[in-house]
């Protein structure tokens, strides 16, 4: 290392723009991990709201379903009661 500089293999030291490269490359991966955390964030609370959805719909589903097998039941005892064979 010659004054904080990085030397290459050949022995001749990094040009000074090199240090302005790499902060501007520490600066991005700083971003990266910031927006990357943001994206985990992001991702637990649509999972959240995923689970919540699911619940609600297979209540839904299940007063649904109900719904209509007790119709049909219903409807197989009122045909066979109009129809005499009860």
């Amino acid at each position: 290392m010659v004054d904080g500089m990085v030397e290459r293999p050949g022995g001749e030291p990094y040009a000074m723009s090199m240090e302005a490269r790499v902060a501007i490359l520490e600066t991005i991966a700083a971003q990266t991990s910031a927006t990357l955390i943001e994206i985990k964030q992001e991702m637990r609370d649509f999972r959240k709201e995923l689970r919540e959805f699911r619940s609600v719909h297979d209540r839904d589903f299940r007063i649904t379903f109900g719904a209509i097998i007790t119709t049909t039941v219903g409807l197989a005892v009122l045909i066979a009661h109009v129809a005499h064979w009860l």
